[in-house]
């Protein structure tokens, strides 16, 4: 059984960890999502039903990148990291106004906080370059990234990533989108 560490700072792995949990082959730490698809900014809402065990699984995602035989990076800007914070956090009742007084503040201290993501990225790409693999933010493909652990098919997972990529189609503005590429040099 393969295991798989993905990157989840600032929740920019949440789609991905949610399609592969949904998959009845995929064993995960992270099982406590659940699925509320509806005009709204946020898609994904916490829940406290886990998934049961699986008997035989074929993929393990860990919380720790020390145990992983495999470990995936979402590649993301600031514009990217600053609007997932938005859409999850800070525009619902207004949640930002209780971490800066301006806009300007807040734009501020995310930038801070994103450069801090950067380098947590580079140095943990350090530490497992050869088992490394960056996958996008906007843009990704659950069967692409299923491949890599030959995972059948499976009609709940790829219907939660439907959903997601509606969604996200949807909602994220047109400078994420042709951001799928950033300039961040990870090599």
């Amino acid at each position: 059984m393969l295991k798989l560490w993905i990157d989840n700072t600032a929740d920019l792995a949440v789609p991905i960890l949610f399609c592969l949990g949904k998959h009845r082959l995929v064993n995960s730490e992270y099982n406590m999502f659940h699925s509320t698809f509806k005009n709204s900014v946020k898609p994904i809402v916490e829940s406290q039903t886990a998934k049961e065990l699986l008997d035989n699984p074929k993929l393990t995602i860990v919380k720790d990148p020390a145990e992983a035989d495999q470990h995936w990076f979402v590649k993301t800007n600031y514009t990217t990291y600053f609007w997932w914070y938005m859409v999850n956090e800070g525009l619902i009742n207004d949640s930002w106004k209780q971490i800066a007084d301006t806009y300007t503040k807040l734009d501020a201290r995310y930038n801070i906080l994103y450069e801090d993501h950067v380098n947590n990225q580079h140095t943990t790409l350090d530490m497992y370059p050869d088992t490394s693999t960056m996958i996008p933010f906007f843009g990704w493909n659950i069967d692409v990234l299923k491949i890599g652990f030959n995972l059948p098919p499976d009609m709940e997972s790829d219907m939660a990533a439907n959903a997601w990529q509606a969604w996200l189609e949807k909602y994220t503005p047109n400078a994420v989108k042709v951001a799928r590429r950033p300039t961040v040099d990870y090599n």
